[in-house]
């Protein structure tokens, strides 16, 4: 049973006394990689498999076991900075008779197994907020096509049994987008780190598996195995941390949590749920459901957008772009009774109206500055313009809107604006929940 996956960066210089100073200009990983630690020491697994680009490989997935996993950062300056990790053989050997067919695996053992630095920074930073250390498993996906990791992450997630298991998706993304990089700098970088983050906020492989593999190979980067590897196994939308590009190299934090459903439930997310059940309740007085707001996710504070469409078109949408209170679950039940009753573009929705209405919920990460428009892409953030008390609003992702400048224009129409270069820009990402027409 598969609990979350995470991807995760791995720059030495990050971890403490390492980087001399140099660590706080990317104090954005380093607080991020905090925050994923915290979330994730409450939902210890079992074992957890994590994914090393750095660690022992051949042709394949390499899966490197061993009873005691051992690593330091002597490599780095810094010998004294050591740990030592459990491994699980009877783990191991089921993992490998479960991946056996489905793509190319070879073993690597040794009682003392070397942990690289791929696998090292992320478990420096669980290590010191978590109460205890599951079992370990070392594999390098490096020696695998996109599509087989891909494939890997989807077999994974079929994976049955007793144990519960963690995937830590460990890797960098471009080592290419500054001139001052350590591999030199080109435009393909910062193209390839957008096409990953925006599959991880959609939850699903097609903005890379459409990349031209040149593109891909001029971008230089460590991680992307790793990373089709969770998407496959998530298959969903994630929560992307941070994302940012110090010392010329892309280090992005996501997280995605694996919901299995009841048998004879769907797949809808819980903040959809407690969307609909709110205007059920609000319009025609069902029972109120109210077993979603004690979910984890929806107690912590997030601005939301609430989305209603009938037969395909826009119905009545509202929204916050900071919470304004105390829970994300109260905030869907406010923006989803406004967007029912409250937008002025549309009369009230009525509750004959309802059962025609399919509900999408965007949580919104925290907005921040952009001073370079070139830091937009309409397909990962939405954006936010302002002069004075006048703000536009626009998610992400919307069907037209192609260009950064269409983008732009459009959101500051809606703050009755004319788009010039002096106006205040601000970018966000989504996480995008709706019902399909099954649901």
């Amino acid at each position: 049973m598969w609990l979350w996956g995470c991807l995760t960066p791995h720059p030495p210089i990050i971890v403490d006394n390492i980087g001399e100073g140099r660590q706080m200009e990317a104090i954005d990983t380093i607080e991020a990689m905090e925050d994923l630690a915290k979330r994730l020491s409450s939902n210890l697994p079992d074992t957890i498999l994590i994914l090393s680009p750095h660690s022992f490989s051949f042709r394949g997935l390499t899966i490197s076991t061993g009873s005691i996993y051992e690593g330091d950062m002597g490599g780095f300056g810094h010998p004294e900075i050591s740990m030592n990790l459990n491994g699980n053989m009877e783990a191991a050997e089921d993992l490998i008779s479960f991946l056996d067919g489905k793509i190319p695996i070879r073993t690597y053992h040794n009682k003392i197994t070397s942990l690289d630095h791929g696998a090292f920074v992320p478990f420096w930073f669980f290590r010191k907020r978590w109460t205890r250390m599951p079992s370990v498993i070392l594999a390098n996906p490096i020696g695998l096509t996109r599509e087989e990791a891909y494939e890997m992450g989807k077999a994974l997630s079929t994976m049955t049994g007793k144990r519960s298991w963690g995937l830590v998706a460990s890797g960098d993304l471009s080592h290419r987008l500054t001139p001052d990089a350590p591999a030199g700098y080109s435009p393909d970088g910062r193209i390839l780190d957008e096409r990953i983050v925006e599959a991880l906020i959609k939850g699903k492989s097609d903005p890379i598996a459409r990349m031209d593999p040149e593109t891909i190979s001029r971008a230089g980067e460590c991680g992307l195995r790793s990373a089709m590897a969770l998407i496959g196994l998530i298959g969903a939308p994630m929560d992307v941390l941070s994302y940012e590009g110090p010392y010329g190299v892309g280090y992005c934090i996501a997280l995605g949590t694996v919901d299995k459903p009841k048998s004879g439930t769907t797949k809808t997310h819980p903040a959809v749920r407690l969307a609909r059940s709110t205007l059920e309740y609000f319009l025609d007085g069902k029972n109120r459901q109210r077993d979603e707001t004690t979910n984890k996710e929806l107690s912590r504070p997030r601005a939301c957008f609430v989305s209603l469409k009938k037969r395909g078109q826009l119905r009545g949408c509202i929204g916050t772009l900071s919470p304004v209170r105390a829970s994300l679950a109260e905030e869907i039940e406010s923006n989803a009774i406004a967007a029912a009753t409250s937008d002025p573009r549309f009369p009230p929705v009525t509750s004959k109206e309802l059962k025609e209405i399919t509900i999408s919920v965007d949580i919104l990460s925290e907005p921040e500055r952009v001073p370079d428009k070139e830091q937009l892409n309409p397909r990962i953030y939405g954006v936010i313009v302002s002069k004075g008390s006048r703000r536009g609003v626009l998610l992400p992702d919307l069907e037209g809107v192609d260009s950064i400048d269409d983008q732009l224009s459009i959101a500051a129409a809606k703050a009755g604006l004319a788009y010039t270069d002096d106006l205040e820009i601000e970018r966000f990402t989504v996480e995008r929940h709706g019902e399909s027409d099954e649901d």
